[in-house]
């Protein structure tokens, strides 16, 4: 009786079991420039696509080499390009990538005031 209930559990389990390294749709990798202050020399990203936004999960990487996890919310925009909302520690940051896949990020500080603007180039897309 042990031996079918072990042969029963296991069987249902294969069926349940899911892939926890799952891939995600994109990569993709901007260069920033123009952030002296906070040190910000890049940003990559895993992209998922959805029915109408995209998660958007990496890290941040700063002059020291330091990098720095970061998630996010992104949506299209009438005139083709994405707006994404980004947490970045305990600072936030708002992407805006036009059609060519290059852009800009404005980063906030906690209260909502912008600390600085900084141009992104993309530098990969996977």
């Amino acid at each position: 009786m042990k031996h079918l209930l072990l042969i029963a559990v296991t069987t249902i389990s294969s069926f349940l079991s899911f892939n926890t390294f799952a891939q995600s749709d994109y990569t993709v990798s901007w260069g920033a420039s123009g952030l002296s202050g906070s040190g910000l020399v890049s940003l990559k990203y895993d992209l998922d696509v959805g029915s109408s936004f995209y998660a958007i999960h990496g890290a941040y990487t700063l002059n020291n080499g330091l990098s720095i996890p970061s998630t996010g919310t992104c949506f299209s925009t009438n005139a083709g390009g994405v707006l994404c909302n980004i947490t970045m520690n305990a600072f936030n940051g708002a992407l805006n990538i036009g059609q060519n896949l290059n852009g800009t990020i404005t980063i906030f500080d906690q209260n909502g005031q912008q600390i600085e603007a900084g141009v992104l180039t993309m530098k990969s897309l996977n």
